[in-house]
């Protein structure tokens, strides 16, 4: 048996588009059966922009 998955996504909480909630339905849709969100934890620096604000956790 095969399985569409899908372990790296990356959500608001670090450089991606969408809160983990958003991306449930359109795995659904897409025969996903699976999801796992892997983050940047990354130390914020001012002149970084794909780097999380630490007033945004």
């Amino acid at each position: 048996m095969h399985y569409r998955t899908d372990y790296h996504i990356h959500t608001t909480f670090s450089d991606g588009k969408a809160l983990p909630e958003e991306y449930i339905a359109p795995a659904i849709a897409a025969g996903i059966s699976e999801l796992g969100f892997s983050e940047h934890l990354s130390l914020y620096k001012e002149d970084q922009d794909w780097v999380m604000n630490p007033e945004n956790v």
